[in-house]
């Protein structure tokens, strides 16, 4: 039932949706003054929530800053990385396709980069589906094949092939881990910039000590100019992925995952 509900979650702190729903409420309402106000802080919205140097400034500010390769103490014994990076649907991949990767492909690309440079020696892939339906679907089981595909060997490739969100990422890993002898110390936890706050402090609240390796950091942010005027869709999903991490980290906090 959680993981259903966060999924609505997700739909309704869209700020596209709230802009939607005032949008309607202008050209339906009844009263003149309410049809009024719905339209003018639907404007404010959009103006605000479109600026794309005002959701960099608070994204910049949200983020783990990355680590530089140069400055890693090598090797690590583990890189867990998080699943989300895959678009499977409802078709499988075969050997005849390329892997169907989504936006935060960069979690797995920089694992096996960092794999293959001797800075960590296995990769635990966490994640099982993302899917209200089709909840058989393992990314990280998906990913495994492709993994040994590209040439990684299979002993080097551990697999936690259940979890559904970040909570269940930590807890049925840190159980995986447990498992094995010997086991990790030095430990390196991967996924997206704006996420990792929230991971990190749920592989700590399980009793593993990580250390957070960034990926797709948003560039340092510009001087205002005019071009920051024009409203930007991109944006618009900055601020969704930054709600969705805020309002995570609250739920999380209240039910004592954090």
């Amino acid at each position: 039932m959680f993981f259903i509900l966060s999924k609505a979650l997700l739909f309704l702190i869209n700020p596209l949706v709230w802009m939607i729903t005032l949008l309607s409420f202008g050209l339906f309402l009844k009263k003149e003054k309410w049809r009024k106000r719905s339209l003018q802080l639907c404007l404010v919205l959009l103006l605000f929530f479109s600026n794309s140097w005002i959701s960099t400034l608070v994204l910049n500010a949200w983020e783990t800053p990355p680590m530089l390769v140069a400055d890693m103490e090598a090797p690590y014994d583990l890189a867990i990385v998080l699943s989300g990076y895959a678009k499977l649907g409802y078709d499988l991949p075969n050997e005849e396709q390329l892997f169907p990767f989504a936006g935060a492909s960069n979690r797995l690309h920089h694992a096996v980069e960092l794999y293959k440079l001797g800075k960590v020696k296995k990769i635990l892939l966490s994640g099982g589906s993302g899917y209200v339906v089709n909840q058989e679907i393992s990314e990280s089981r998906e990913v495994k094949r492709y993994l040994l595909r590209m040439g990684l060997p299979e002993s080097d490739i551990i697999v936690e092939p259940a979890s559904r969100n970040t909570h269940e990422n930590a807890l049925f890993t840190a159980e995986l881990l447990k498992k094995i002898n010997p086991q990790p110390k030095k430990i390196l936890l991967i996924t997206s910039a704006h996420h990792l706050p929230r991971a990190r402090k749920c592989f700590t609240k399980v009793g593993l000590s990580v250390t957070p390796f960034a990926v797709d950091p948003t560039s340092n942010s510009t001087p205002f100019h005019l071009s920051h005027l024009v409203p930007h869709l991109s944006a618009l999903n900055t601020w969704q992925s930054l709600f969705k991490e805020w309002i995570g980290c609250f739920v999380y906090w209240m039910k004592g995952w954090l």
